[in-house]
C-alpha cells in the first residue's frame, strides 16, 4: 500500500456507511479535532461522542473499550473527555445574552437536524433561550452539570426528548431497512412511501 492511499484510509470517510470502519476512522479524527480546537462547542464534542459510542466505532476501530480507545488514540482519559465537553458548555452559558422577548429570528440562529456533524448555531440558540426562560438552569450549565445545550435544554423543559429524537440514516439502503424497521411502524413507513413515490410521480411529469 502506498503511501498517500494509507493516509487516506486513515482520515476515513465521512459518506461512508454509519458504524463501517472508514466511517468510525472520519467520526475518530473529527473527536480528535473537536477536543484539540478549543473554538469547537461542548455540545459538537457531545454530539459525536455519543455517536461513535453509540455505532461502536471504537469497536470497529480495534479497540475492545471506549476508554481503551481515548488513552490510545486522542491521548486523554474518557472522563477527561467528558470533563473538556461539559467546561465548554459552562463557558457558552457564562457568556450568553437571553434570547430578546420576541423570540429573535430563530432561523438565523440555528435549529435541530438529523445530522449530527452539523451543528450550526443551535446549541448558542438554546443557551441564549435558557438564559432568557430558565435561569436556575444557566447557573447549573456554568458550574458544568450539563454535557451539551441539549441536555440542558431538556432540563429545562424547552426540548422534548422524545418529539426531537435525532435520526441517523444509513446510506445503504438494506441497513437503511433494518434502521426504519426499528424505528417506526408500518404505517409511518406507508405514508412514507406513498409520499416518496408521489414526489417522484411529478418530476417525472415535470
Amino acid at each position: 500500500m502506498s503511501i498517500r492511499s494509507f493516509t487516506l484510509d486513515d482520515l476515513g470517510d465521512p459518506d461512508a456507511p454509519i458504524g463501517s470502519k472508514p466511517w468510525a476512522l472520519h467520526i475518530s479524527n473529527e473527536i480528535r479535532k473537536t477536543l484539540y480546537d478549543k473554538q469547537q462547542t461542548g455540545t459538537r464534542l457531545n454530539k459525536l461522542i455519543e455517536l461513535f459510542k453509540d455505532k461502536g466505532g471504537f469497536q470497529e476501530l480495534g479497540f475492545l473499550t471506549w476508554e481503551q480507545f481515548c488513552e490510545a488514540r486522542l491521548q486523554v482519559t474518557a472522563d477527561r473527555l467528558e470533563a473538556v465537553a461539559k467546561d465548554r458548555v459552562a463557558a457558552m452559558a457564562e457568556t450568553a445574552q437571553p434570547l430578546a422577548a420576541n423570540g429573535t429570528n430563530q432561523h438565523n440562529l440555528g435549529d435541530y437536524n438529523c445530522n449530527p456533524l452539523n451543528e450550526g448555531n443551535s446549541a448558542k440558540y438554546l443557551t441564549a433561550r435558557i438564559a432568557r426562560d430558565n435561569p436556575e438552569i444557566l447557573e447549573r450549565m456554568k458550574v458544568g452539570e450539563f454535557r451539551s445545550a441539549r441536555a440542558a435544554a431538556i432540563a429545562a423543559g424547552i426540548i422534548d426528548p422524545d418529539k426531537t429524537r435525532r435520526c441517523q440514516l444509513p446510506t445503504d439502503p438494506a441497513a437503511a431497512g433494518r434502521y426504519l424497521a426499528k424505528h417506526v411502524d408500518t404505517e409511518w413507513m406507508l405514508e412514507c412511501y406513498d409520499a416518496f413515490l408521489r414526489e417522484v410521480d411529478s418530476h417525472v411529469q415535470a
